[in-house]
């Protein structure tokens, strides 16, 4: 491979949730970079299905294993059966998730809450715990990949434990990350945004939508599912051995180095904000009002200004938006263009 420290050749990964969406994204990903890879979902059918498809494309070994993470009996089948066909786990991801009920908190039933939570956290823990168990027997340490939402730090109406549970996700990451380093063990969380699947496409095919994506996205449009292969390649193999614990951070920005996993760049107390990037710059912009412009380099992030960014009204600009060098941002029907020189 020509670039060894993302060869996952040798290795195996369980993906749960992976027989379409996202978990299918993440495993054709992981089996490009080599990988032998357990798909484990409800549907047996489904994930065997999407086991042939990666086999004939990518020539590695798959195995579909039927797999109710919510079920203790099923996670310890499916580490078994995984053990019996390869002998080894080095890479979980987690991803088996539902959105719920989507109810207002008054119409909830204890059961509306009960399943949400005990799909997206508690099997996260259950089978982290489990896999991560074999990882320190075996003793040559591994990679678990916990896939939260941008839920977890920004709210969504009726969808109580949905934002709940991945919330806690992502703090689950970081404790997960604290405890295991010492047996090299890297727990990472992804927050994926809003991303094409199955089963939301006619929903942003609608008109309130087709509203989000333009009032909501910078990009103006939605994620592609082939577009988190790479992250979850980067948090899968040696090039990620010193990053751990990692999430969007809803209180500071971090530009991270991969290969040594200092942070080369913190502006902190920012809050939820966007990155941008254009021209081979990074425009980094809070909903506080902070704007920073770095440049990546062969040695680092190089911070080229720092500024602050007010409407003078005591709240802060909006909806970013970069066109031939100039940052637009809007706040309600005012509008600043704002140029910074390198």
């Amino acid at each position: 491979m020509q670039f060894p420290y993302f060869d996952l050749s040798g290795k195996v990964a369980i993906i749960t949730g992976g027989a379409a969406g996202i978990g299918r994204g993440i495993a054709e990903g992981l089996a490009d970079a080599g990988s032998s890879i357990v798909l484990a979902a409800r549907r047996l059918d489904a994930c065997a299905g999407t086991c042939e498809e990666i086999s004939a494309r990518t020539g590695v070994q798959t195995l579909p294993l039927r797999c109710d993470v919510t079920k203790k009996a099923d996670i310890d089948r499916l580490i078994r059966d995984t053990q019996k066909e390869f002998g080894r786990i080095d890479i979980l991801v987690n991803n088996s998730g539902i959105g719920g009920s989507e109810k207002p908190i008054l119409e909830m039933k204890d059961t509306d809450w009960d399943c949400v939570i005990d799909t997206n956290l508690n099997a996260v823990f259950s089978l982290s715990r489990a896999v991560a168990g074999h990882m320190v027997i075996k003793g040559e340490g591994g990679k678990i990949i916990n896939v939260a939402s941008i839920g977890g730090m920004i709210v969504f109406k009726n969808m109580s434990a949905y934002c709940a549970s991945k919330a806690a996700c992502i703090q689950l990451t970081r404790v997960m990350a604290l405890e295991w380093v010492r047996y090299n063990i890297q727990v990472n969380a992804i927050l994926p945004g809003y991303f094409e699947t199955p089963m939301n496409r006619d929903f942003f095919s609608s008109d309130t939508g087709k509203r989000i994506i333009k009032n909501k996205i910078p990009v103006k449009r939605i994620g592609r599912i082939e577009e988190l292969r790479g992250i979850a390649v980067l948090l899968a193999s040696p090039a990620s051995s010193f990053i751990t614990g990692s999430g969007d951070k809803n209180r500071e920005w971090q530009c991270i180095d991969w290969d040594s996993g200092k942070v080369l760049y913190t502006s902190k107390e920012i809050g939820n904000g966007v990155v941008i990037a254009a021209e081979g710059l990074l425009y980094l912009y809070s909903q506080r009002g902070e704007l920073a412009l770095v440049r990546p380099g062969d040695s680092g992030f190089e911070i080229l200004s720092e500024t602050k960014v007010s409407s003078g009204s005591g709240q802060h600009w909006a909806h970013p938006v970069i066109q031939d060098g100039i940052l637009y941002l809007r706040h309600g029907n005012s509008l600043i263009a704002y140029h910074i020189k390198e």
